[in-house]
């Protein structure tokens, strides 16, 4: 029971630390906010946004979409004018994965900085038309509710697993098995489902920003698996000096 306790407490720990990172990466908008200079260097992604942006400014001014569609890409282009584009980047992600339900919406102050007309302060705003992406918006539901709660069920099974368990260094041996494949888990999670499984989801050009969040946490990944790699084999090291010492673990033989 005691071996089972620490299993199970393990499985719900690896899993709960990658749904940790999966949401801390995937579904964090302000990372997205954060990242808005690197993201509108991507060129699929600003000519996206200059596009939608020229189409209805052109329209309403009556001038070349063409031109616009030009300026606005060069203008979005200089770092400091994506800082100002943050909030609609930020807004596009909460779309994509379900966090906001009306469209996004570019103001008109947003808009001039972007043609740099000032007839633009006058226009109405626009609206970006961008799609909820179902697959992101079910599995950030399930780990809003699974990441506490796995948590404390891993804690709790891990503690009871080693207080309950007669030999103390096969709990502790038991213990960096699973850190170890924790990392794995991890490592697994963090770059193969963020950059390559979630662009994959859709056709839609701006999932790419759940990767570029993720490429920016790859320090904080790396040294996360360092720890988890470290204490592992400090679970194992110290079960096996247990070992040597009480190899017999807490059993204890009764005489007759």
């Amino acid at each position: 029971m005691a071996t089972l306790l620490i299993v199970v407490g393990l499985v719900i720990g690896a899993v709960t630390v990658a749904g940790w990172w999966l949401k801390r990466t995937a579904f964090v908008t302000s990372r997205t906010e954060a990242l808005a200079d690197t993201i509108l260097q991507n060129p699929v992604l600003r000519a996206d946004l200059s596009g939608r942006i020229s189409t209805e400014v052109a329209r309403q001014l009556k001038a070349n979409p063409v031109q616009v569609r030009q300026i606005v890409d060069a203008t979005l282009a200089r770092p400091g004018v994506a800082t100002t584009f943050a909030p609609v980047l930020g807004d596009i992600h909460a779309r994509l994965i379900g966090l906001r339900t009306e469209p996004v919406v570019v103001q008109p102050a947003l808009l001039m900085a972007a043609v740099g007309d000032p007839r633009v302060a006058r226009l109405p705003p626009v609206s970006l038309t961008i799609p909820k992406i179902d697959q992101l918006d079910t599995t950030r539901k399930v780990l809003d509710g699974w990441v506490g709660r796995g948590a404390l069920l891993a804690v709790v099974a891990l503690l009871l697993g080693v207080a309950l368990h007669p030999w103390r260094a096969a709990a502790i041996g038991m213990i960096g098995v699973g850190l170890l494949a924790t990392a794995v888990l991890l490592v697994a999670v963090g770059y193969l489902v963020p950059i390559h499984a979630v662009p994959a989801l859709s056709d839609e050009p701006w999932l790419v920003v759940v990767r570029d969040v993720a490429r920016d946490q790859q320090p904080v990944l790396i040294a996360i698996t360092v720890l988890l790699v470290g204490g592992a084999l400090g679970c194992l090291f110290g079960a096996g000096l247990l070992a040597r010492r009480n190899p017999q673990g807490s059993w204890r033989v009764m005489p007759v």
